[in-house]
């Protein structure tokens, strides 16, 4: 049989035996020690094993710090390289052309940007940096002058600009040209917002409330800002095609009015008024991916005050519905995802300077049946529940309900698709069943536990750390 993912969780209320409930999207957050203020943290792959890693800048230790994954999402006690203070973001790609990802860290008080290039295992070079402007606090990357190299743009707070380093092709860079923006110029975004096949900038101007557009003239020069009103504070943005269009939209995080702006394209370059969405508490970090599997691109905040992220889940034209909020380690400043444990979905890491950990969560998204139509299908005949604790390091509950008398199987199969265990062939009565699985033996990684009915079947996720 072939699964599809699905964002319903099968659930079962206690008064209305019918009722299928929408429950967790995430797991609890499994929390990573990083000394010295984790601020920022990006996921990219360090060594080359084909898994994604994290990486975290750290802007009081003076540090940044590489976790390296094991495959299945759980990762290895930070390794530690030198770095300027407080350093506020990080950006990774491959900026001397070596097939393996280099850092870019932007560092506020010394008003610079650091380059760590990767001696290809995860480990890396001695720093050098580049002057950029006053409280340099976002950057990002992309090729900006055609030379298939990547560039980098740094957003300055206190000089209200933005500095372009160009790259020579082997990961050094020229020095920095300013473009004006807006006045608090606080994070920096780059795509190719006019369809003209280079990439422009949209910066994020948390004093003025607005966001500036900077067109590129196609040789990595930048035009004057036009600029769009947004919510209070802006603190982050990001971009995706939300409305399948084929150009792309803005989101804003607005850290104090603690909602979201989005800013639709015309597909010119031009955008429409914004449509707000409340999230938690100031949101200081803003990505847009699609965590739910439906082919629309969703918005995740990290929320600095109510140390959550939370999940906007778009419907495919634009309008977005909260998803829920999800708990973190402590004043999360920063949010990034990928599929961490190799389950085809997007899990989340976010940063949390006070509590000196980053939190990893990871994508709940169910499986179920899909009928001869194609179409997904809910299980009517039984309801599997999200098992309890998860993820788990020695033992965990499943529990089921029958509604119908009828032959059923359960099993739990390995992330390779392997059957590591069977619990139950047979015809069981209707009523609600608990099993608890004892994985002691079992090694860290993603299993799937089964419910199998007369013609229809339903799947979970289970993560065993150890």
């Amino acid at each position: 049989m072939r699964f599809i993912k699905i964002l319903a969780i099968l659930a079962l209320t206690p008064l209305a035996t019918n009722v299928i409930a929408q429950d967790s999207l995430f797991s609890s957050p499994v929390n990573y020690g990083v000394l010295g203020g984790p601020y920022a943290a990006y996921l990219n792959d360090f060594n080359g094993d084909g898994h994604k890693d994290i990486a975290v800048a750290n802007n009081s230790g003076q540090t940044i710090a590489i976790l390296l994954n094991d495959g299945h999402g759980a990762f290895q006690p930070p390794a530690y390289t030198a770095a300027e203070n407080q350093a506020n973001a990080i950006f990774s790609a491959d900026f001397d052309n070596d097939q393996d990802n280099d850092l870019a860290v932007v560092n506020y008080s010394t008003n610079n940007v650091s380059i760590f290039l990767n001696n290809g295992n995860g480990t890396f070079q001695s720093r050098v940096n580049y002057a950029a402007g006053f409280a340099p606090y976002s950057v990002c990357g992309g090729d900006i002058d055609g030379d298939n190299d990547c560039d980098l743009a740094v957003a300055n707070a206190f000089t209200d600009n933005v500095s372009v380093f160009k790259n020579n092709g082997n990961g050094t860079f020229q020095n920095a040209v300013n473009y004006a923006a807006g006045t608090g110029a606080y994070a920096v975004f780059m795509a190719d917002l006019d369809g003209d096949s280079d990439k422009d900038l949209a910066v994020c101007n948390m004093i003025a409330g607005n966001v500036s557009i900077l067109k590129n003239n196609g040789n990595g020069t930048f035009r004057t800002p036009v600029n769009y009103t947004v919510g209070n504070y802006p603190a982050s943005l990001c971009g995706g095609d939300f409305d399948h269009d084929n150009d792309i939209d803005l989101a804003v995080a607005n850290s104090s009015s603690n909602n979201v702006s989005i800013l639709k394209n015309n597909g010119s370059g031009t955008f429409q008024a914004a449509v707000n969405y409340n999230v938690g508490i100031s949101p200081k970090s803003i990505i847009a991916v699609d965590v739910d599997q439906d082919d629309n691109v969703d918005i995740i905040t990290a929320n600095s005050t109510s140390n959550s992220v939370t999940v906007l889940g778009n419907n495919g034209i634009a309008i977005f519905t909260n998803m829920g909020s999800y708990s973190t380690s402590s004043r999360p400043s920063s949010v990034d995802a990928a599929d961490l444990d190799g389950d085809g979905d997007k899990d989340l890491v976010t940063a949390g300077t006070t509590c000196d950990s980053i939190s990893v969560l990871f994508n709940l998204t169910l499986y179920s049946s899909i009928n001869e139509n194609n179409s997904p299908v809910l299980a009517k005949g039984f309801a599997l529940w999200r098992n309890y604790p998860n993820p788990f390091n020695a033992a965990t509950i499943i529990q089921y309900s029958i509604q119908t008398r009828q032959d059923v199987k359960i099993s739990i199969y390995d992330i390779s698709g392997g059957n590591v265990a069977a619990f139950y062939e047979g015809v069981k009565a209707p009523g609600i069943y608990r099993q608890t699985w004892d994985a002691r033996k079992m090694p860290s990684g993603i299993y799937f536990a089964r419910l199998e009915g007369a013609d229809i079947s339903s799947t979970i996720k289970m993560i065993l750390l150890k």
